[in-house]
């Protein structure tokens, strides 16, 4: 059963599920981070295994 998707946008903000064309923001997102500056910061990740097909059965 495929549900309706869920958005809620205002004029600044547009809240909703990733989508497959998101891949290259979400990857650049956690890719491009700098190493650990805080206690809770995790820093750099490691994307080796975040392939686009992976990313589209994530989102499914």
């Amino acid at each position: 059963m495929k549900l309706p998707l869920l958005q809620i946008e205002t004029e600044k903000l547009m809240i909703r599920p990733f989508q497959n064309d998101d891949y290259e923001s979400w990857f650049d997102g956690f890719h491009k981070r700098l190493p650990s500056q805080y206690k809770y910061d995790d820093g750099h990740q490691v994307m080796a295994s975040s392939t686009k097909e992976w990313f589209t059965e994530w989102i499914r």
